[in-house]
């Protein structure tokens, strides 16, 4: 089972609000946080946590957002053909250069959903946002960028939805990008995340063939199983 990743979302709002949300992450395990430009240097000077945003002329970040204050955020309308979408042509470019690139795309409805898997294709990862979905766009995205080399990391809000969106089709989303103030909140999906990236231990059938009697010894109570999560015990 591949390893699943967790991102924090923390574009918005002033630095203050943006640092609190970090912090937390940092704390908490999350592994790369999207933010606004000219706030790379300030994040990696609250810890070593990778970071995800749009190109900017001071710091480069990790990974380089394409899509914010674009098309695929909806601040630029879409062309009417997707192949002369700026934000295509602008993540391939970056990718002619070596740079790791992420499509940032706000899934509105389906043709936003169908620009999110052509930017998928030329995109190291693919973040999408929904506004008002759950599992089928995020389904039809995964099955369209099966056979890419690209991870899918959706917008989520609650563990709730962090859950629904990594086990999607079986194969569920790459990654999530978490959006909520709450730590406790942040926490929790990240423990689902973790906790999905632990296998599953295949059951086998097994004969008795032999019953000796040993003595004493101390009874095992099974009963607490049901209310342990996996990886307790």
């Amino acid at each position: 089972m591949s390893t699943k990743t967790t991102w924090i979302k923390a574009d918005t709002g002033n630095w203050d609000a943006q640092k609190q949300r970090i912090t937390t992450s940092l704390e908490s395990g999350v592994e790369c946080v999207l933010v606004s430009e000219g706030r790379v240097g300030k994040v990696r000077e609250l810890g070593d946590i990778m970071v995800a945003s749009p190109v900017a002329e001071d710091i480069m970040p990790d990974i380089v957002v394409v899509g914010i204050n674009g098309e695929g955020d909806g601040t630029q309308p879409l062309p009417t053909n997707l192949t002369g979408s700026m934000d295509i042509i602008t993540a391939e470019k970056l990718a002619s250069e070596g740079k790791t690139v992420a499509g940032y795309v706000v899934i509105r409805d389906k043709k936003y959903e169908q620009f999110a898997v052509e930017l998928g294709r030329v995109c190291d990862y693919l973040i999408a946002v929904g506004t008002d979905w759950k599992v089928i766009p995020l389904e039809n995205m995964i099955a369209g960028l099966f056979d890419e080399d690209v991870a899918i990391i959706a917008g989520v809000q609650d563990a709730d939805e962090a859950k629904l969106a990594i086990e999607t089709l079986e194969h569920g989303a790459d990654g999530v990008l978490i959006d909520t103030d709450d730590p406790s909140e942040i926490k929790r999906i990240v423990g689902v995340v973790e906790r999905s990236g632990i296998p599953t231990v295949p059951l086998q059938v097994a004969r008795v063939t032999v019953v000796e009697p040993k003595g004493m010894g101390d009874r095992v109570c099974v009963d607490t199983c049901s209310l342990m999560s996996v990886g307790e015990g």
